[in-house]
């Protein structure tokens, strides 16, 4: 699966640009435009620009998680590999979700639409769009950039591949980030059979002690392989996306 995931890295430049333009901005621009054909070619580069730019950032952004889990994981810091493999799999999900989406609306063009004669828009695919690249939860911000819970992402994205496992290894990997039990365990020892003693004495160390593969260890290997496959895949399907749009709609640079 890793292997795989960083096969996209050396398709993907290390500085990537493009050219945003505000919604109310590109209408002004629009407006202006009497023929059809260069309407929604104009319309829709823009789309397909906004797509590739968030998969790009999405991919560029996952790589800056990715490989501090790895590193992690070969240091023994097992409990900063979980809190960014959780990481790692909220964006996944979040990417392979919309990335579908993108793909799914791209085959919903109807294929006898004449662009010469008619003013195609999705008004759906440009809101998501420009959330994708500017939402969030902080409450001062705007209604329309409210971004959703990631919960109901990966409920959505579970139910869709039937990765029964998925929401319970994200549950654990949430457990090891807040303060509880899962992630004070990555830190202290004591005996196997202390619960059954009216005391017992328990070992905490600096780092973490767990010296066999555990739960921990088996959710954040499972998030990780997993998120892998979802960037990648995610990148795949955008591709698929730009290509449907710009094969329906005749698109030319």
């Amino acid at each position: 699966m890793l292997n795989y995931f960083f096969e996209i890295e050396s398709q993907i430049p290390s500085t990537y640009h493009w050219t945003f333009t505000p919604t109310e901005a590109l209408f002004q621009k629009l407006i202006q435009i009497n023929d059809h054909t260069e309407w929604n070619n104009i319309y829709w580069r823009d789309i397909c620009e906004n797509i590739q730019a968030y998969s790009v950032l999405t991919y560029q952004r996952g790589l800056g998680i990715i490989r501090p889990v790895i590193r992690s994981l070969n240091t023994g810091d097992f409990l900063a590999s979980a809190i960014l493999a959780r990481s790692a799999l909220e964006l996944s999900a979040w990417f392979i979700y919309h990335a579908r989406f993108f793909r799914n609306t791209a085959l919903s063009i109807p294929a006898e639409l004449s662009t010469e004669t008619t003013r195609f828009t999705n008004n759906e695919l440009q809101t998501k769009l420009v959330k994708l690249l500017w939402g969030t939860r902080l409450e001062t911000v705007h209604e329309e950039l409210k971004q959703i819970n990631i919960l109901t992402i990966i409920k959505k994205v579970s139910e869709a591949d039937n990765a029964n496992f998925l929401k319970p290894t994200y549950d654990y990997l949430c457990e090891a980030t807040h303060p509880n039990i899962v992630g004070n365990a990555e830190f202290w020892e004591y005996p196997s059979d202390a619960h059954n003693s009216k005391s017992f004495t328990i070992k905490i160390r600096s780092m973490g002690c767990a010296t066999e593969p555990n739960e921990l260890l088996t959710c954040t290997l499972g998030a990780l392989g997993w998120s892998s496959a979802c960037y990648r895949n995610g990148m795949i399907e955008v591709r698929k996306a730009i290509e449907i749009i710009g094969e329906k709609l005749l698109l030319r640079s």
